[in-house]
This record gives C-alpha cells, structure tokens and sequence, in this order.
C-alpha cells in the first residue's frame, strides 16, 4: 500500500501485521481486514493532502483491535458451521453496518463504512446507481439509529436483523454494472504510470506542475552512464497527489508527450484487474467531505 503522507506507511504497517494470523480467516471473502485498513489509511491519506486532517498523524487508525476484528468477522459469523449471511450483498451490508456501529477508528468510522461498501461493490463489478446525497443520507440514519423510523423500512420491522436485509436489498436494487469509464487516475498514479515511459511530474508551484522527460545520457562511446538529462516538456494543472487528473489536462499531457492511450497511458493500464481507491476517493470525495462534518 503506498500514501502520499510518509507518516503513514509505519502505522499502517503496524496495524497489518498486528492482524496476521486472523488474515487466513477472511480467505473466502471478497473484502479481507487488511482491506478495511487499507481503505481507512486512505481515507486518511486524502483528508491530509487537503488540510482537513486536523487532527494530523496522532489519532488514526483503530482504536480498538477487538471492534475492527469484531466488525470485519460479520462477513463470517455463524453458527454450527451455516453462516449466517450467504450472498455478497448481505456481507457487503453487514460489514458496512458493523463498521459504523462497532466505531472501531478514532475518526473517520462512516467515511471508511461508506468507502468500504463502494469498494465492496466495485469489486463485485457494481456500482451505486443512487445520488450521492442519498448514500450521505443512508450513512447517517444508521449512524443515528433513525433507520426503524423510515417508513421504506417497514417491511423488515419485523427482523431483528432488519437493518442488514434492508440495506442489502438496497446495494442490490440501487447499483448497475461498472465499466472502464467509471474509474478515475489520479496524479500519484500517473506519475508512475509515466515513469515507464521516460517521464514524470515534479516541481509542483501554485496549482500546476512540470512535465519532465528523462533521458539516459551515454558517454562518447556508447557506454551507459549514470548521469539523466531531465527537460521540461510542459505544464498541467496540479490540484494535489490524491487527486483526480481531468480529461482536459490528460489531453493536454498526451500532447506535451506525444503518449496515447493505445501506448498505455490509460487507467486500464494503472489499475488492470483491481477497482482503485484512489478513483473511488475522487468520485465520493463530496459525500465523505459532507460525512467528515457529521
């Protein structure tokens, strides 16, 4: 897992190997413990980069290994062997219920329940087709305890695990499969996308940066050397490392480097078989910004 924040990496890791022994037992799960973590550290990571991470680097992470496991192992619960939940939506919607009421962060506990579902989703290929004031609106009233209020809950008053039949028949009907398109690159991501290519991004200053082609230098008789010759080629616009790169400077770049998408400079290429973070970070950034003040 790699962060803009270097003073995440200890952290993180230290929580990831705390959970190594219970890793094998999230095998069978299309979301592990580790996978928690990782979305919550980049969660972190973004809100740092935009000067919300008030609280700086001293409260991230759990603050209870119990609650975290506790919230992760609903995906597996059950008794005598028959588990009691059994498709994808229901685990999906049990675990992004346990992480909000089980609080297992010091912050950031419905922003990573949220991310966490979406990131579930995508990786069954779905993504919501709801507005994302709604997904604000369902974060908070199971949050609040309102949701046995809601008149759409009727029809599962009588569960007592209601909330999780309710919320899983949600993810089901209000989601639609995902295609290329729906996925983002971000500027952390190209930068390494175009290291494969001779080129990088540096020298942010206001709100753009350099475009810079490196060459290998070789001495008179064609030897290799260690000296690079670094040319600016051009400028982009550069909101920040975690942010999304728009259409419009992804042309502007593929002009300064000549680089298309048929060469692989294309988020296929940055992500190929695994739904990023980083896009999902971007397309919700709104509705974890609006959560963050809840």
């Amino acid at each position: 897992m790699e962060f803009v924040h270097q003073g995440l990496f200890e952290e993180h890791k230290r929580w990831i190997d705390s959970f190594s022994e219970e890793i094998a037992l999230f095998n069978d799960c299309v979301i592990c413990i580790t996978d928690v973590l990782n979305i919550h550290f980049s969660i972190v990571d973004y809100f740092l980069e935009t000067g919300d991470g008030e609280k700086g680097l001293g409260n991230i992470g759990p603050k209870d290994r119990e609650l975290l496991y506790s919230a992760a192992a609903r995906q597996i619960g059950g008794y005598c062997g028959n588990p009691i939940w059994k498709t994808d939506y229901e685990k999906c919607a049990t675990l992004f219920y346990g992480l909000i009421k089980n609080h297992p962060f010091h912050d950031c506990n419905k922003r990573t329940a949220l991310l966490t579902a979406l990131y579930y989703l995508a990786k069954l290929n779905r993504a919501p087709t709801a507005r994302h004031k709604e997904l604000e609106i369902i974060t908070l009233i199971i949050a609040s305890n309102e949701i046995r209020n809601r008149k759409a809950f009727k029809p599962y008053s009588k569960f007592e695990d209601g909330e999780i039949r309710f919320l899983a028949q949600y993810f089901q009907k209000n989601t639609s499969p995902i295609d290329m398109r729906y996925y983002v690159i971000t500027y952390n991501e190209l930068n390494k996308l175009l290291g494969g290519f001779g080129y990088s991004l540096n020298n942010p200053h206001g709100n753009s940066i350099d475009i810079i082609r490196i060459e290998k230098r070789s001495s008179l008789f064609g030897l290799p050397i260690k000296k690079e010759r670094h040319t600016r080629v051009g400028v982009i616009g550069f909101p920040g490392w975690t942010r999304e790169v728009s259409n419009k400077e992804m042309r502007l770049l593929r002009e300064y480097t000549g680089l298309t998408a048929k060469d692989g400079l294309d988020c296929q290429v940055a992500y190929k078989e695994n739904p990023p973070l980083s896009s999902l970070l971007n397309k919700y950034g709104g509705v974890l910004q609006y959560l963050a003040k809840k």
